[in-house]
């Protein structure tokens, strides 16, 4: 990862956003990130094209072409 960025939300203050060095972002709490990160490189892998990886909630990938 090349960059942390804290996203509170209302809903979710401990929210923050990770740009990986591959291109892709990484949306997820500070709490639960560290074990949801064990996903990130096979969802990184399924994506076409590079896009945003919501661990926040369950885990999703978009490309960015789709927000």
């Amino acid at each position: 990862m090349s960059e942390i960025h804290s996203s509170p939300t209302k809903v979710n203050p401990k929210r923050v956003r990770l740009v990986m060095n591959d291109g892709n972002e990484v949306i997820g709490s500070i709490d639960t990130l560290a074990t949801k990160m064990s996903y990130y490189p096979s969802m990184a892998k399924a994506l076409d094209k590079k896009g945003v990886i919501d661990l926040e909630v369950g885990a999703y990938a978009y490309p960015y072409d789709n927000k």
